[in-house]
């Protein structure tokens, strides 16, 4: 009975460490977007789909960290990459963005796009009233080899300066629409091709067609040849990045920050007793909690405020800045 039970444990790791595998082969792009200095961005899947940015330039992150993070000017901003070799049938698109300008009543601006031309591509884009005047906030779509299109809208406008995560993703059945971890709508395609074009061409912050500009950040933009599954999709919302060095033990990662609603706290071991202060610039705390990682401000005015964490098992404690937006 022992070894059977320890047989079925091995086959179970086996299981999932393929798993884990599969999805990290399945990864053919990823743009950090860290420290870049010059105009070429470096594919961190180690596939060797090199981007290049024109008049994008490095800003702060979801976690408050500068040079980690593009910012896009809304009218000639984007980073160009060859999608040669990245048009699968199945694939997923996801990217963080935080909105700085909502584009034009009537129109969108496109955060990944990939194809040869105007509705022969596959894209996320964020949208005011766009397509027939329908169509607002993140919209996820592909076009058809048979001429028809697969599209999902959040219809939605995002909150100015908060960062959101969104995932596309598409399969042979079902194309997917993924905000904040949370999935929010699926549509059945019927095993209908994507169409790439002849040409097919890779862009951040516009369309292919050099129009339909981003107004705003984005950041950890990944394309997968597969459509992820929903766990994967919680895995990167929830994914804590912290820098490598001597303390990678005792910081915490505040995240979304700046933030209008809830901030999270990632801490990279686990503390028992953990204590979280949030005092105003005059020093007042204003909110206080035990053990609890996701805070809710949204009753706090807007402004700068001090966030204290302390580990009341060796008193030590740890001060960042937030900003409530």
């Amino acid at each position: 009975m022992k070894k059977a039970l320890a047989s079925l444990y091995f086959l179970l790791l086996v299981v999932i460490c393929i798993s884990q595998n599969s999805t990290s082969d399945s990864l053919k792009l990823y743009y950090k977007f860290e420290n870049i200095f010059g105009s070429m961005i470096f594919d961190e899947s180690g596939n060797g789909n090199v981007g290049y940015r024109y008049n994008a330039y490095s800003y702060f992150d979801r976690f408050g960290r500068a040079d980690h993070a593009l910012r896009f000017n809304g009218n000639s901003s984007f980073v160009f990459f060859d999608a040669n070799s990245l048009t699968f049938d199945e694939y997923s698109y996801c990217a963080w963005v935080s909105i700085t300008e909502t584009p034009s009543y009537g129109t969108a601006g496109f955060i990944i796009d990939l194809g040869s031309f105007y509705g022969v591509d596959q894209y996320i884009a964020y949208t005011n009233q766009y397509s027939l005047y329908t169509l607002d906030g993140a919209l996820a779509q592909g076009y058809n080899t048979d001429e028809s299109s697969s599209w999902i809208s959040r219809n939605e406008l995002f909150p100015m300066g908060v960062w959101k995560f969104i995932v596309y993703t598409r399969s042979n059945d079902f194309i997917k629409l993924y905000i904040d971890g949370e999935l929010f709508d699926s549509l059945s395609i019927n095993n209908v091709t994507p169409n790439y074009g002849d040409y097919p061409k890779g862009y951040i912050g516009c369309r292919n067609t050099m129009e339909q500009y981003f107004h705003g950040v984005i950041d950890d933009v990944r394309i997968y040849n597969i459509a992820i599954s929903s766990d994967m999709v919680v895995k990167l919302y929830t994914e804590a990045i912290v820098d490598i060095g001597d303390n990678i033990y005792n910081e915490a990662v505040i995240y979304p920050n700046p933030s209008s609603d809830f901030i999270n706290i990632s801490m990279p071991i686990k503390l028992e007793y953990l204590k979280v202060e949030i005092l105003n610039s005059w020093g007042v705390p204003v909110k206080s909690f035990i053990n609890k990682t996701r805070i809710n401000v949204m009753d706090l005015t807007v402004g700068l405020y001090l966030l204290i964490i302390t580990n009341m098992e060796d008193q030590s404690i740890r001060t960042y800045k937030v900003v409530k937006l």
